[in-house]
């Protein structure tokens, strides 16, 4: 097996690797994110809706499903973190191969991701690689911020803070569902 074989061999398991990770990813997410938005709404109509229930029973009730909750998200956070991990050593892995073997593709989006950081030079390899971008308006586009680019270049960054922000958020709303029902329980309204 040629050297150029095992290379090609060990990027297709690392892209794979990373299909299956992001896969679980978003499963596991959205999963987590059905449950847990099924069960804030089922608390919120209880806790609106319940008029002879005993308010005491009902906080605690909210506040297990809450706690549960925000047990499972920091678990479920962490193993994120992990998968996210994971698929950076991929992906970088995958870079090191691209660039052994000549292909561009990953690093020209790289480099656009990260369009600040990088070197005039790679800049100008990333904008040679378009050819709806004639010789003129490479030179004029190398000292440019992201934003001034043509629209057909600007590659939106990876989804990977919709999911955390979409915890932080759940977390706020079972936090005030608790308050909610505790200070209906204590001033006894409704």
């Amino acid at each position: 097996m040629s050297r150029e074989e095992v290379l090609l061999k060990e990027y297709e398991l690392c892209q794979t690797e990373t299909d299956t990770n992001s896969a679980n990813y978003w499963t596991v997410s959205g999963i987590f994110i059905g449950i847990s938005t099924a069960l804030l709404g089922t608390m919120a109509v209880g806790i609106i809706s319940a008029k002879d229930f005993n308010k005491w029973i009902l906080l605690i009730l909210v506040s297990i499903f809450g706690l549960a909750v925000f047990f499972f998200h920091a678990v479920i956070r962490e193993w994120l973190k992990r998968v996210t991990f994971l698929n950076d050593i991929d992906y970088n892995r995958m870079r090191e191969i691209e660039k052994e073997l000549g292909m561009r593709k990953s690093g020209l989006v790289w480099g656009l991701d990260n369009w600040k950081e990088i070197s005039i030079s790679y800049r100008l390899s990333i904008l040679c690689a378009w050819p709806l971008i004639s010789d003129n308006d490479r030179s004029l586009y190398i000292n440019r911020p992201k934003h001034e680019l043509p629209d057909y270049l600007i590659v939106p960054k990876r989804g990977r803070n919709i999911i955390p922000r979409f915890f932080w958020i759940n977390s706020f709303l079972w936090g005030s569902m608790i308050l909610l029902s505790l200070l209906r329980a204590i001033l006894n309204i409704g």
